[in-house]
């Protein structure tokens, strides 16, 4: 373990405050955003009721890389949690995920750290026995993603909620399709009390359903009776109102499609069936098409049989240009695997963030390109934020959660240098939507469809 840099005096005082918070509110939450240092705060709660005897050993459930990567690496860094011993319990080549969970029941680690992935099993495993219970605190990081009432890592946590002294969850996108993604959340940590016992009377209480059937639309004055009920337990914290972020350079790249190209866009726009010489490409509802739609706008499609179609090069050769110009590495979001084949085919030294040594590799300066899907790279990657030049969105997600978090991992504290963001798009295509929509901050899947049919409405 490296020698600590970190002291409590290098906590900023909203740092402070959010300690504070934990230590005051045995089941709470911290809605703080991206860049504000909540894992430090967590951890030196920690540490501290550890010091008062109030906490005996804490489980921490996160993202695979945030759980594995981030967390250790954080307790190394602070002289006053460096003393903490902590267990990750992951399968690997040598063992399976029950010989793991077997193997920390004989840990005496002061933090044992289990993938969201993998934390039913975890807890199903713990329910197989009947030793008592090891863990006096739970840590639920990026608690956004415990926002399906049905999810199986939803109940798992729901039965053994109970049974921890204290719970604390860590979010800085809580509600990114809307207020209805809360109720789970709160449910964690105080069984129904604000919220509801049942996500049934939360959406009664609260809620219109979407005409779409996608969502739920809060009624009027919703969010403030929300806001009011859970405001005793969750504090909510934005970045640009405590930190000096660098300058975000934001560019957008329009790529026009050729008129047979466009021809053939407006075709499976109006019909949800393309035919090409490769082949016929199909979509079969809304949601479908919308992919259907980003993959064209991309370069190329996934047809019969998910042979790929090939569409065009266009983004391709935008971001040939924009490697030219960038002073350094760079960061490339994408959406779909043909996406990956083809952005390597071009560019023979990306390679992709979850590849053996790849991101030690890019840290080191020693990989010009990085590949990454923002539903997998968009937690715990703080190692892109000194060593990126750019980053590349080659096409778009719907779910801006993902968007913020894969733009908030460079641009964050400590960051110097201005970011640079550009999006590649396709003149009069559904990217225009999406950029829009992002924007606006409003994307969830139901207003994703709402304007692909305005879209299509208005060029009727």
């Amino acid at each position: 373990m490296s020698t600590p840099v970190l002291t409590p005096n290098h906590l900023h005082a909203y740092q402070r405050r959010a300690v504070e918070h934990v230590l005051e509110n045995p089941r709470c939450a911290l809605w703080l955003d991206m860049g504000l240092g909540k894992t430090a705060s967590v951890l030196t709660a920690i540490a501290e009721l550890m010091d008062q005897w109030s906490v005996g050993r804490t489980l921490i459930v996160g993202p695979k890389r945030v759980v594995e990567r981030t967390w250790p690496t954080e307790i190394g860094r602070w002289s006053h949690t460096a003393h903490l011993t902590h267990h990750v319990i992951a399968p690997s080549r040598k063992r399976n995920l029950a010989a793991a969970i077997e193997e920390a029941a004989g840990s005496t680690a002061d933090a044992h750290l289990v993938s969201r992935d993998n934390v039913a099993s975890f807890v199903h495993a713990h329910s197989e026995t009947r030793g008592r219970w090891p863990y006096d605190m739970l840590v639920i990081d990026e608690a956004s993603s415990f926002k399906t009432p049905a999810s199986q890592r939803v109940k798992a946590l729901r039965r053994v909620a109970q049974r921890f002294d204290r719970v604390v969850e860590l979010s800085g996108t809580p509600a990114p399709n809307g207020y209805h993604d809360l109720w789970s959340q709160l449910c964690l940590l105080d069984q129904g009390e604000r919220l509801g016992r049942t996500v049934t009377a939360f959406r009664n209480r609260w809620f219109t359903q979407d005409y779409s059937g996608f969502g739920y639309r809060p009624r009027p004055g919703a969010t403030e009776e929300i806001d009011a009920l859970v405001a005793d337990i969750c504090m909510s914290m934005l970045a640009d109102d405590y930190l000096s972020l660098p300058d975000h350079v934001e560019n957008t790249i329009t790529v026009s499609l050729p008129r047979a190209r466009v021809r053939e866009y407006r075709e499976l726009e109006r019909e949800f069936l393309l035919e090409t010489e490769e082949g016929v490409v199909a979509a079969m509802s809304a949601g479908a098409l919308s992919g259907k739609l980003r993959q064209f706008t991309g370069g190329a499609i996934y047809g019969e049989d998910d042979a790929v179609v090939p569409i065009h090069d266009l983004k391709l050769d935008a971001l040939e240009s924009v490697v030219a110009e960038a002073c350094g590495p760079v960061v490339v979001a994408y959406q779909f695997r043909h996406e990956v084949d083809r952005i390597r085919k071009r560019f023979p030294g990306a390679r992709e963030i979850g590849e053996r040594g790849a991101l030690d590799a890019y840290e080191r300066g020693a990989l010009p390109m990085l590949l990454a899907h923002p539903a997998s790279a968009g937690h715990g990657l703080n190692e892109l934020i000194h060593v990126t030049e750019a980053t590349v969105w080659f096409s778009l997600p719907w779910s801006l959660e993902e968007f913020m978090q894969m733009n908030r991992r460079v641009l964050r504290q400590g960051r110097t240098r201005p970011v640079f963001t550009h999006y590649l798009v396709a003149a009069g295509t559904i990217d225009e939507t999406l950029v829009r929509r992002l924007a606006e901050k409003d994307q969830t899947q139901a207003g994703l469809l709402r304007a692909v049919r305005a879209d299509m409405e208005g060029r009727q």
